[in-house]
């Protein structure tokens, strides 16, 4: 799933959210992003890809937090928040947190280039059952039993 507004919150913020509905734990073992015929198994790489450099804003934002430590960088200037998806156990009706991208005065540029292009990334998750059968799916609903993942 896909979305760019926190109600928890009352934010604006870009998110991509793994969620195991099956009836038994699955364990991921990886995401694969696709954009623009391109393949990539980093979310990094997609967003830079897609949106901006996310090397060069994360440099940007180090800078900004080395020059004012009495900041918090997180909250006043939108950091990139990634979670791990490679091998990873996701019990029955947990969520993995991919991606999150909170908006403010300092990203809103790279924000909205993120939020127009967040459609056209798409998603390829092969996960495998405790009892090794594996599937493939597409992230919307399209799931195909696979021999194992590659």
């Amino acid at each position: 799933m896909t979305g760019n507004f926190n109600e928890e919150k009352n934010q604006s913020e870009i998110t991509f959210v793994l969620t195991n509905s099956g009836s038994g734990p699955a364990i991921v073992k990886y995401v694969k992003y696709h954009y623009n015929d391109q393949s990539y198994l980093d979310i990094y790489k997609v967003i830079s890809a897609c949106c901006f450099d996310t090397q060069a804003y994360e440099t940007q934002l180090q800078t900004l937090q080395d020059d004012s430590p009495d900041i918090n960088i997180f909250e006043a200037f939108g950091w990139i928040m990634t979670s791990a998806s490679d091998n990873r156990l996701l019990a029955s009706g947990s969520k993995l947190n991919l991606f999150g991208f909170k908006k403010t005065g300092f990203n809103a540029t790279q924000w909205d280039k993120v939020n127009d292009q967040r459609f056209n990334i798409k998603t390829e998750i092969c996960y495998c059952s405790l009892l090794e059968q594996c599937y493939l799916s597409d992230g919307r609903g399209d799931v195909k039993e696979i021999q194992q993942c590659e």
